[in-house]
């Protein structure tokens, strides 16, 4: 008689093993999603913080090229808003308008 010798292995994980393999990688990303959450919200501060920067030097700027006055300050035919927080405009009105008047200093509308 012949003896049949495989030398082929089983090659499928037991139960056991796939779950040991569900539980690190669960185990891990656990662990990093906090980092990551961590870091999306640092670069949204950053983002912001540098935006209100460019809004203020954009005020400073316009500024500089309309004697020292903010655009709330100067006059309608000095491209200014003042009229209008006089008028009793609204806050988003008068906000919008103060930005388009100064729309050549700001590099994009965001």
């Amino acid at each position: 008689m012949k003896r049949h010798c495989s030398h082929k292995r089983n090659q499928a994980l037991t139960l056991i093993e796939v779950v040991v393999i569900l539980a690190v990688i669960t185990l891990v990303a656990a662990l990093l999603l906090p980092a990551l959450a961590s870091a999306k919200r640092k670069a949204q501060f950053i983002t912001c913080n540098g935006e209100l920067k460019q809004i203020g030097l954009a005020h400073r700027v316009w500024a500089g090229d309309n004697s020292e006055q903010y655009p709330l300050w100067a006059k309608v035919t000095n491209n200014g808003t003042t009229e209008l927080l006089r008028k009793g405009v609204p806050d988003s009105q008068l906000v919008r308008w103060n930005f388009v008047t100064m729309s050549n200093e700001l590099g994009s509308p965001s």
